[in-house]
């Protein structure tokens, strides 16, 4: 009988923990989270640190206990301090060795923190974890706050940028990009948000320089400050990947790049040892090179994956691409590909909707939708099944819904490649 390792208990963990439980009712299964709480979902922290959400909603599969009686794991709080990949070991922080089996990676990602001056004030929030999302709150309900900067124009930094806005709060809003959601929205999408946002009372700066971060507020390349009473930092996450980072000896180290690099069996490059979620780097589907692509669905399909594998069931993960819907400020936004990859692009726009998308040699390659998002799904199908070289072809309730939506004939013909059918 196998003896599993699951390090870190993220959505990936959670997944893959359930997958094991039901394909080995009997085995060990040891999990390693030091919180010693069930799995959080990051999405949700704004809407809990905003009061739009009780804390228990943070995590939608239950507290630890409820998990751990339901899939008998046997929860380690003292966590790992480091994964040894020749001998399939754990070591925890209070020393203690465990040999296993199979052990799968999960340790998903931390904030990223920018390298500028000051970031030890105690008036900088991050907004990734359960602690991140209490610390801003706390602060918020028992501090008078005015002012507030938040760095990075992204789908958390838009979220911890409505949270503030909704306090009444003068907010900010900064990135060195030219515009907001830099990595999903094509520009011309991106200024009609910024349009949006600024009748919402919200300030832009983008295309700016950060030079230093403080109590007091941003300083920048240029000279000029920001005063702010607070300032949130929400500019992507970094993998962790320290538990399986430089360990000796050479030849049997997992292989990482920005994060730990797996196969489509979620394996890396030693035996017996596995990764999934935010930590590791999965196959881009659009590009064919592997990218960490961090996203809650993706997380949970990469841990059923590669506990399938573990548990001697050979399943591939096919892969995926970037793809993210958000609500702010009574907007919703959708990107579905790459905006960078080049394509002809088209706009179609009617009241409360626009869908530009791009096409490159008959195929999709992404589409920015604000809006009426409700046709999201039936275009992530459209792009899915060009990727895996499936004939496009719409049924008719999907091509009914593409076109109740407002989306005429032509337009929806060519983003699904049937001109000429």
């Amino acid at each position: 009988m196998k003896r599993y390792a699951i390090v870190g208990f993220g959505c990936a963990g959670y997944h893959a923990s359930k997958t094991l439980r039901q394909l080995c009712p009997g085995s060990p299964i040891d999990v390693y989270e030091k919180t010693g709480e069930g799995t959080a979902n990051p999405m949700l922290t704004t809407y809990y640190a905003s009061g739009k959400i009780g804390r228990d909603m943070l995590f939608p599969f239950g507290d630890l206990d409820k998990i751990k009686g339901e899939l008998s794991l046997n929860v380690v709080s003292s966590g790992a301090f480091r994964v040894e990949p020749v001998n399939r070991a754990v070591e925890t922080e209070n020393g203690d060795i465990q040999l296993y089996d199979e052990i799968l990676v999960s340790t998903g990602a931390s904030a990223s923190k920018p390298d500028v001056i000051g970031l030890t004030g105690g008036k900088i929030f991050y907004m990734r974890t359960v602690k991140d999302a209490e610390h801003l709150k706390a602060y918020l309900d028992e501090n008078r706050v005015s002012a507030a900067a938040v760095i990075g124009a992204s789908m958390v930094g838009i979220k911890a940028a409505e949270l503030l806005r909704g306090r009444g709060i003068k907010t900010t809003l900064l990135d060195a990009a030219p515009a907001v959601f830099p990595l999903a929205a094509y520009e011309s999408t991106a200024k009609r948000i910024e349009s949006e946002l600024s009748k919402e009372g919200l300030d832009l700066r983008m295309d700016v320089s950060v030079s230093a971060v403080g109590d007091d507020g941003v300083a920048f390349g240029d000279g000029s400050f920001l005063k702010s009473d607070l300032t949130c930092l929400c500019i992507g996450s970094r993998a962790n990947v320290d538990l399986v980072a430089n360990i000796e000896p050479v030849e049997g180290r997992v292989l990482i790049n920005r994060g730990v690099v797996v196969n489509e069996k979620m394996r890396t490059n030693r035996d017996g040892i596995y990764g999934a979620g935010d930590c590791c780097e999965g196959l881009n589907l659009q590009t064919g090179e592997n990218m960490i692509i961090g996203l809650w669905a993706n997380a949970a399909a990469q841990g059923e994956c590669a506990a399938r594998n573990m548990a001697g069931l050979a399943t591939r993960f096919s892969g995926s691409f970037p793809h993210n819907i958000t609500h702010f400020f009574g907007m919703t936004f959708a990107g579905l590909g790459d905006p960078a990859l080049p394509g002809e692009r088209r706009l179609f726009k009617r009241e409360g909707l626009s869908v530009e998308a791009a096409v490159d040699s008959g195929r999709l390659r992404s589409v920015n939708i604000l809006g009426d998002c409700r046709v999201s799904g039936v275009i992530k199908s459209i792009l899915l099944k060009q990727l895996s070289d499936v004939p496009p072809k719409l049924g008719a309730t999907q091509r009914s819904l593409l076109c109740s939506a407002g989306l005429p004939d032509g337009f929806v013909d060519w983003i699904s490649d049937m001109e000429g059918d």
